[in-house]
């Protein structure tokens, strides 16, 4: 009986395992939904934090008119939806290479 040596692996395998794969997508994830969303306020050429994906940290402001408040609510829930569906997407996507690389991993080698 012949035993051959195993060839070994490329540096970058290591990488390509699932625990680093899930690591990188739930710290993405963390991300996504703790980073602050900026929206254009009524009046202000620059963005103004209305809170993040969890919480909505906007205020009624007294100085403008009426109709400006209601479009700035409008465009912070519109951008607070983003975020959450786009994390979303992140964690299936994390999901599905976690399950190919932990499948590819159990996978005998054809050599």
């Amino acid at each position: 009986m012949t035993t051959t040596a195993a060839t070994p692996k490329p540096w970058y395998a290591t990488l390509l395992s699932p625990f680093p794969i899930a690591l990188l997508g739930t710290a993405v994830v963390a991300l996504m939904l703790l980073l602050p969303i900026r929206v254009p306020a009524p009046g202000d050429h620059e963005a103004r934090s209305c809170g993040n994906a969890f919480a909505l940290d906007i205020g009624r402001p007294q100085d403008y008119a009426d109709d400006y408040w209601p479009r700035t609510y409008e465009r912070c829930t519109s951008q607070r939806l983003t975020r959450l569906a786009q994390s979303i997407g992140v964690l299936a996507a994390t999901l599905l290479a976690t399950t190919l690389s932990a499948a590819a991993r159990r996978r005998p080698d054809d050599s």
